[in-house]
């Protein structure tokens, strides 16, 4: 609790304000106005019937309590009857956006003749190509007429080389480091496969499964699935495929 209420508090505890801490304690938002040493008067934000309590709070996250400078009661300035008026002061970061960088213009204005003006004007509306580096003419063909050669044994080759150790396994549980040290062997059987897929274009059916291990946020409830973010593992041979697809 001493997470998000500071020292400065007035009145005794009751229902309410334990809910208000159990609210705040579970999404870590700090009640500013406990953080800061002020006098009494200061800190009373309800008074009727002589009782006095301090039940108006203010919560922020805990980034932006750094921000904050001060937190306290204006006495004699009533926003709702028997409640007191409270206020911080903060600084906020600096959030301006970054300037888009724009290209830079020509100016062809400067140029003195009238003749190199015009010259320059025809010429900029598309690209020239000197000899050295002629525009390239294909005919023009049928969709999917382009010759295919297929996955090749040095792109297995270093996709394995990619693999990162120590990893998770996927539903098969065959790690990268079986992969690695299968060495030349490994290589033939992982290029004999993957042209397998390349020809029938169709993965393979234990792909189409992965595991997700749901993993906290480290804020909120523990009990509340919206806390958690699932990371999804999938085999180390289909990362070969995605490696070389890629």
């Amino acid at each position: 609790m001493k997470r998000v209420q500071g020292g400065w508090v007035v009145g005794e505890g009751n229902d309410g304000g334990e809910r208000v801490i159990d609210f705040a304690v579970a999404f870590n938002l700090p009640m500013i106005n406990t953080f800061f040493e002020k006098m009494i008067n200061r800190l009373i934000t309800y008074s009727s019937g002589g009782m006095e309590s301090q039940i108006d709070l203010l919560l922020s996250k805990r980034d932006h309590l750094t921000e904050v400078r001060n937190c306290k009661v204006i006495n004699g300035e009533n926003v709702a009857a028997q409640h007191g008026l409270v206020v911080i002061v903060c600084i906020l970061r600096n959030c301006r956006s970054k300037k888009t960088r724009m290209d830079p213009k020509i100016k062809q204005w400067k140029l003195k003749e009238a003749e190199l003006r015009v010259l320059f004007k025809e010429s900029a509306g598309s690209i020239r190509l000197n000899k050295e580096n002629l525009r390239t003419e294909f005919e023009i063909g049928l969709p999917n007429e382009a010759v295919n050669i297929g996955v090749t044994r040095k792109e297995v080759e270093q996709a394995v080389k990619k693999m990162k150790n120590s990893k998770a396994s996927g539903l098969d549980n065959i790690p990268a480091e079986i992969w690695k040290s299968l060495g030349e062997e490994g290589i033939d059987i992982g290029w004999e496969l993957m042209q397998k897929i390349f020809n029938q274009e169709k993965i393979l059916e234990e792909w189409r499964g992965s595991l997700i291990i749901p993993i906290y946020k480290g804020n909120g409830d523990t009990q509340k699935c919206g806390n958690y973010r699932g990371i999804k593992i999938i085999s180390h041979t289909m990362k070969i495929w995605e490696k070389i697809i890629e």
